[in-house]
């Protein structure tokens, strides 16, 4: 997928403008999948509250396979979004991933506001990526 369309003086490789729409439609499904679903309702009635979903008769160790699944495929798509953007390497998704979600886990306070640690992670991966040509 090479190329690239040029509006109003910005280059936009058509690469790139894969990869945004990939993962646009993967965080849509996964919306999707855990909002209206009864898999969806499931996993978070375990990850809620496990012993009442359990006692409910959810079979928590299935959902933690599938949840496991679900988490491995997401990894797997992004690893090979990925590819499209640098070249296959060992390290190739640690810039990605560790800096910002260890600092916007910093940022975010306590472990159940994961909408905060949601936004403060994106926001701080925007804010590195914006300005690195510009700081190398």
């Amino acid at each position: 997928m090479s190329g690239s369309f040029v509006v109003n003086d910005v280059l936009f490789a058509y690469n790139r403008l894969f990869v945004i729409g990939f993962a646009i439609l993967i965080v849509f499904l996964t919306y999707l999948l855990l909002t209206r679903t009864s898999l969806g309702l499931q996993i978070r009635a375990v990850m809620q509250n496990r012993t009442m979903a359990a006692s409910l008769g959810v079979s928590t160790r299935r959902i933690d396979m599938l949840t496991f699944g679900l988490g491995s495929g997401l990894a797997g798509m992004a690893g090979c979004a990925l590819t499209q953007v640098g070249g296959v390497t060992p390290d190739m998704g640690q810039n990605y991933v560790i800096a910002p979600g260890v600092q916007g886990r910093k940022a975010s306070g306590p472990v159940g506001r994961k909408r905060c640690h949601a936004v403060s992670s994106c926001g701080r991966s925007l804010a590195m990526y914006a300005t690195t040509p510009f700081c190398p």
